[in-house]
């Protein structure tokens, strides 16, 4: 007999995506998260955050969203959003840069 919990991090990825298919037909959190009751905390955080990489991999947002919002419903975190950007040094004006010390 086979379990959820050991399918290869690929094989559980696409287990997220099928629990959170049915999830968005029917609403039921508490049956949705039934499916995932075995799973360590991390390894459902991580098969979720594969499973909105594949999906956004394939350019499907919807999936993506449908993946989230199963997330969400059962009480697994989503996945850090991408590292914020590096603040904009400012930049000298252009007569500041062409800008030649008179030597006189």
């Amino acid at each position: 007999d086979a379990h959820s919990y050991d399918l290869s991090p690929t094989g559980r990825a696409e287990y997220v995506a099928l629990v959170a298919d049915s999830f968005s037909i029917d609403k039921d959190a508490t049956r949705a998260a039934r499916y995932l009751d075995y799973w360590e905390p991390a390894e459902k955080e991580q098969a979720v955050a594969d499973a909105i990489a594949i999906y956004e991999a394939e350019g499907n947002a919807d999936k993506v969203l449908t993946v989230q919002d199963f997330a969400m419903a059962v009480g697994i975190p989503l996945p850090d959003e991408a590292a914020p950007l590096p603040e904009a040094e400012p930049q000298t004006s252009f007569f500041e840069r062409i800008r030649v010390p008179c030597l006189v």
